[in-house]
């Protein structure tokens, strides 16, 4: 889970819902939404569908795919993603809203996860820090958790019918906000540490902010027309898109006349603009399709098209030797090779959870080895690792409990290994 921020509703101009008839007959592979980011860390373009997220990286390469159920609410749009600089570093993390609700780095790769999901999501500095705490509803609980997803304190309720979850001062006077709900007509408070706030709450003192809303007007005044925007890069927001069903009208001032994209999968559900991604530092206008992603350029030719297909979503899990060093060996190959050996199994055992579940965490492991006179392993420890993935590791540490290296030159002997765990993502 990860905290809203305002701060994103400057990349109104450049990003996209649906408009709102497309987004209610989308299907799971309509990309109904779009953005684009500058995170200051990575550019990325990020396009949600309701199965599911695809981030693409600067060359407008598939990097990251992420499957989950966008949350749905009856009588309203779906909230897919909401983007803000979560930790306080300028630079803006990605959530997922649905099951699971997850957090992303500004890279676009995974922090944390919470599995069951939220149905509703609330940010606010509820500790008095520089970082802000996410709020979370589930079921009949109430959870807090800290940047990291790990969670500060959770309350358990006797309705599940909690709507509305707000972060505000509440009349606090310490600087910490607190969180406010209703739970069928009562209103419920709690405080920033998850102390029930006192006294009778007979009208609310915040309100949730409406993202969706926000986000699907913007889009509306960009596929209609209505607002101008800079795609020639001449530093003047004269030019328009407007789009009609499955057409785009691309309107660039100064021009002969407008050109057209037709998209080949129907209806255009959303819609966007990179700047500076095109050629000589010009746009790139990005829509978004029925089971599909195009990046169009000015002339109205597609640079490319990319099929959005959740079920044919593929991941290549890869390990790899950083490198590692022994003590007590005559050769470095000798403290190497086994570890060279093991890495298959160690990469059958990250391959089998990211088959289970696609948030798995990417990083770097480092462990030491004692050995033993014989060559065998006498004892191991992880001495620092990024994965924070507890399946991943136990597999890891059986594996290479079972190493056997040549007999030493020396007493004392061990061996450090710094592996890499990563992927990459496609559609098959």
């Amino acid at each position: 889970m990860t905290r809203i921020h305002p701060w994103a509703v400057s990349l109104l101009a450049l990003s996209s819902l649906c408009a709102l008839p497309a987004l209610a007959v989308a299907g799971p592979s309509g990309v109904t939404r779009l953005d684009i980011l500058n995170t200051g860390k990575a550019r990325l373009v990020v396009a949600t569908a309701p199965a599911g997220m695809v981030i693409f990286d600067e060359r407008l390469e598939v990097y990251r795919i992420y499957r989950y159920q966008a949350l749905t609410k009856k009588g309203s749009l779906p909230e897919q993603i909401r983007i803000g600089d979560l930790d306080g570093d300028g630079h803006p993390e990605i959530i997922g809203i649905g099951k699971p609700t997850f957090g992303l780095d500004p890279t676009g790769n995974p922090l944390w996860d919470f599995p069951d999901g939220c149905s509703e999501l609330a940010t606010g500095d509820l500790q008095g820090t520089p970082e802000k705490e996410i709020a979370c509803i589930h079921g009949r609980a109430l959870t807090t958790l800290a940047v990291d997803g790990s969670v500060n304190w959770e309350v358990q309720l006797s309705s599940a019918n909690m709507t509305g979850l707000a972060a505000g001062m509440l009349g606090t006077t310490d600087g910490k906000e607190g969180l406010e709900f209703n739970v069928n007509k009562e209103i419920l408070r709690f405080a920033g540490n998850g102390t029930p706030l006192p006294g009778e709450a007979t009208e609310r003192q915040t309100q949730p902010v409406d993202f969706v809303g926000a986000y699907a007007a913007g889009l509306a005044e960009l596929m209609s027309g209505r607002q101008e925007v800079d795609l020639d890069g001449d530093g003047t927001a004269a030019d328009k898109l407007l789009v009609q069903g499955n057409k785009l009208t691309i309107t660039v001032a100064g021009a002969p006349q407008p050109v057209e994209y037709v998209c080949p999968t129907g209806a255009i559900l959303s819609l966007g603009v990179a700047e500076g991604l095109g050629p000589e530092g010009k746009s790139l206008i990005v829509v978004g399709g029925e089971r599909l992603v195009a990046f169009v350029g000015l002339d109205g030719r597609p640079q490319k098209e990319v099929t959005v297909d959740f079920a044919r979503a593929t991941r290549q899990a890869k390990v790899e030797l950083v490198g590692a060093n022994g003590v007590g060996f005559e050769q470095r190959e000798l403290a190497e090779k086994p570890v060279i050996g093991i890495l298959p199994e160690l990469q059958a055992c990250y391959e089998r959870r990211h088959k289970a579940y696609s948030l798995t965490r990417l990083g770097k492991t480092m462990f030491r080895f004692d050995i033993a006179p014989s060559g065998k392993v006498a004892s191991h420890e992880v001495l620092y690792t990024t994965l924070n993935d507890a399946e991943v590791n136990r597999c890891i540490v059986k594996a290479v409990s079972r190493l056997s290296f040549p007999k030493p030159s020396e007493p004392n002997a061990l061996v450090t290994a710094d592996l890499l765990f990563g992927w990459t993502d496609s559609f098959r």
